[in-house]
């Protein structure tokens, strides 16, 4: 029987060359010139007599070096580095992951064991993702439930980059820019919940000035009555559950003179004032602020009973202001009903400016109104001579005290 024993290529030391008569490592394979890598590129294969094996070689025509695992009618098979454990470093002999790219010296920066994939470089530091123009370049996220349950993904055919969650698309951004949170087909610089049906049309003072309406941000619903899909716009709130405190603030502001700063001259804002029914519940008014110093001061509130107050922040009635009230370019186009008593105090001027026409005052009983007294354009009252003094015409005036009219 034959029996193999061991072979021992310069076992005191030097080299061994294939094809070469001066080696330059401890086995070198030189062969003739390169015509194909597959026959006579300098190469060296481990492998069985099947077939089966990996190459090791080097492509003289563009200088490049290849490891190749071969598979007998498939072409190439899987090449697996360090399946036993152990990082494998390009750039690096110290790899600190189990792929470890270094370029140049690195950032300095200490990488994260826990991550798989370090790029590190002491410039740009990135992976690169290409694909044709017709399709997609995508980072996707699994686990063991879904192997594509998040995904960023780009799409060169269109220019759009989207972003999923829970397997679906949740945010997109055009090529133009804009942004759609529950919409692939925003109109706006940033737009939520649904397209917009239809083009934006937005016209302004009653003219055909036109404005802008897709370069800030829209919300859009589709409701046909309050609590049928209807979604709020925007919610601003705050977290202070003590009264008087405010809601964020919708502010208004412009650069100023100096051109050092975007000064605010106008705020909206809600005020926690009480507890509602219960503790879930709250109240509060909504104020409208406009200054011309510092700051916007408050000039209107509505309050959580629907009073409306005109420079006071406590109205007592549907409609108080405090302060001079002047109404002399407005009209009333129908009558004027008050459910309660008008008081006036200080100082009091009712003007009618259209020439032919008169001023009533009448009180009402059940069965109707009638007129007590009527001012006309000249000054005179139910028909008698004109001003500057008021007699009477056509009735009599009684009284339980004394009356004094001036010369």
């Amino acid at each position: 029987a034959n029996s193999l024993g061991t072979l021992a290529l310069n076992p005191l030391g030097g080299n061994v060359g294939i094809g070469t008569a001066s080696p330059l490592g401890k086995l070198q394979v030189t062969l003739p010139a390169y015509t194909n890598e597959d026959t006579n590129s300098q190469q060296a294969i481990f492998g069985v007599d099947s077939g089966y094996g990996v190459r090791v070689g080097y492509n003289e025509t563009d200088n490049k070096g290849y490891i190749n695992v071969l598979q007998p009618a498939v072409a190439w098979g899987d090449l697996v580095l360090q399946s036993d454990g152990g990082n494998v470093g390009i750039g690096t002999t110290s790899p600190a992951t189990e792929l470890h790219v270094l370029a140049g010296s690195g950032s300095g920066a200490t990488a994260d064991a826990a991550y798989q994939i370090v790029a590190d470089s002491s410039g740009i530091a990135g992976i690169q993702i290409l694909a044709s123009a017709s399709q997609s370049s995508r980072v996707v996220f699994g686990d063991s439930a879904d192997n594509d349950i998040g995904m960023i993904k780009y799409d060169h055919a269109n220019n759009a980059m989207s972003f999923n969650t829970s397997a679906t698309e949740k945010v997109r951004i055009t090529s133009s820019g804009n942004v759609g949170i529950g919409t692939t087909s925003p109109q706006t610089r940033l737009q939520t919940n649904l397209s917009i049906t239809g083009s934006y049309l937005g016209y302004l003072n009653n003219t055909s000035n036109t404005f802008d309406m897709s370069a800030n941000i829209a919300a859009v619903h589709d409701s046909s009555a309050i609590g049928t899909g209807t979604a709020a716009g925007l919610v601003l709130a705050n977290n202070n559950s003590t009264n008087g405190a405010p809601s964020p603030l919708i502010a208004f502001s412009a650069k100023s003179a100096s051109n050092s700063y975007n000064h605010t001259y106008a705020a909206i804002y809600g005020i926690r004032t009480a507890t509602g029914a219960d503790t879930n519940w709250t109240k509060g008014d909504l104020v409208f602020a406009t200054g011309t110093g510092t700051g916007p001061n408050e000039r209107l509130r509505i309050t959580s009973s629907g009073n409306v107050g005109i420079g006071t922040t406590s109205p007592g009635s549907k409609l108080t202001v405090s302060g001079s009230f002047s109404a002399d370019t407005g009209y009333f186009s129908s009558a004027l009903t008050l459910a309660s008593a008008l008081r006036l105090q200080n100082n009091i001027t009712i003007l009618n400016k259209a020439q032919t026409s008169y001023i009533s005052f009448a009180t009402r009983n059940t069965s109707g109104s009638e007129v007590v007294m009527d001012l006309t354009n000249v000054g005179s009252i139910n028909g008698g001579a004109a001003g500057p003094y008021l007699p009477l015409a056509g009735g009599t005036m009684t009284g339980t005290g004394s009356i004094t009219m001036p010369d």
